[in-house]
């Protein structure tokens, strides 16, 4: 979590839980999955389809693993199965992802997914990278 955003009370992220649950009924093809080792079975992280904070109209995929995890290839394949969910399934056009500027690894695993460097924002005390991913022929 370090790169997306602070841990929050208990409270708050039942508030919000609910209201992920609540959203599959209008947007059933968004949503956050837990990612799971097929060889282990356990809970290694999560992936998000979801609209960007204050430009709903975008939407962008994402990851958080534990960091027990990192650098065994998660990313790259979660990256690389929204993309073929965002584009074959949901017909979008393009897809961004979003990636805090000294989270440099993330931003190479969307650039060898496939992602080209869009622009740079500030949010709040962060800046931040977007990418985008625009649907080829053969996507």
């Amino acid at each position: 979590m370090r790169h997306i955003r602070p841990v929050k009370p208990r409270e708050e992220t039942n508030r919000v839980f609910a209201e992920v649950i609540a959203a599959y009924e209008t947007a059933p093809h968004l949503g956050r999955w837990a990612v799971i080792e097929k060889a282990s079975e356990l809970y290694v992280g999560s992936f998000v389809i979801i609209p960007v904070l204050n430009e709903p109209e975008l939407i962008q995929l994402g990851y958080a693993l534990l960091k027990n995890h990192w650098g065994k290839g998660f990313a790259t394949e979660l990256t690389i199965a929204g993309l073929k969910h965002a584009f074959q399934v949901m017909k979008l056009q393009e897809i961004y992802g979003l990636i805090e500027e000294a989270n440099e690894l993330s931003q190479k695993v969307l650039l060898k997914a496939g992602f080209s460097a869009h622009s740079k924002k500030p949010e709040g005390e962060k800046t931040m990278c977007w990418f985008i991913c625009k649907r080829t022929t053969t996507t």
